[in-house]
C-alpha cells in the first residue's frame, strides 16, 4: 500500500500548485483527480504531466474518479464509456496503477454490477493489464 493525498482535497487548487505543495508538504504520492488533471492537459502534454511529477519526486499510484458507466442510457453511456477509455488510456500513459470507479447505484448492487457492459466500440474489459479499477457502490447508506 501506498498512502496518497488527495487532490479533491484542495479542489480549488490548479493541478500543478497541488503537486508542487504536497510535494513541499513531504507528501510523496497524489490520488489524481480527473477534472484536474483533465483541465491542466488542456493546456499541457503528458510530458509536462511526467516531468511536473518527476522534478516533486512525486509518484501517482491512483486516479478518481470516473462515473456514468452504470446509471446512463444510450447517447450518455457511451459518452461515459468513451471517457473511460480515454481515461485508461491516461493512467497507461502515466504510469497510474488504480482508477477509481463510482458505482452509480441505489439499491442492492451486486446484480447490477454482474451486468455492466460497455457501451459499443469501448473496450470490453480491463483485461490483465493495468491499470486496475476500483469500483466504489454507494448503496443508500
Amino acid at each position: 500500500m501506498l498512502p496518497a493525498i488527495s487532490q479533491v482535497c484542495t479542489l480549488h487548487a490548479p493541478f500543478e500548485q497541488d503537486i508542487e505543495d504536497f510535494a513541499a508538504g513531504h507528501c510523496s504520492a497524489v490520488e489524481i483527480w480527473w477534472g484536474k488533471l483533465d483541465a491542466y492537459l488542456k493546456e499541457h502534454s503528458l510530458d509536462d504531466v511526467r516531468r511536473l511529477l518527476a522534478e516533486n519526486e512525486m509518484a501517482a499510484p491512483v486516479a478518481s474518479y470516473q462515473g456514468g458507466l452504470l446509471t446512463s442510457q444510450a447517447d450518455a453511456r457511451r459518452e461515459h464509456w468513451e471517457l473511460f477509455a480515454h481515461r485508461l488510456e491516461l493512467c497507461r500513459a502515466l504510469g497510474i496503477g488504480t482508477m477509481v470507479v463510482a458505482g452509480d447505484i441505489e439499491g442492492p448492487t451486486w446484480p447490477r454490477l454482474s451486468e455492466m457492459r460497455p457501451a459499443s466500440g469501448c473496450p470490453a474489459s480491463l483485461g490483465e493489464t493495468r491499470p486496475r479499477a476500483a469500483v466504489i457502490v454507494r448503496n443508500g447508506t
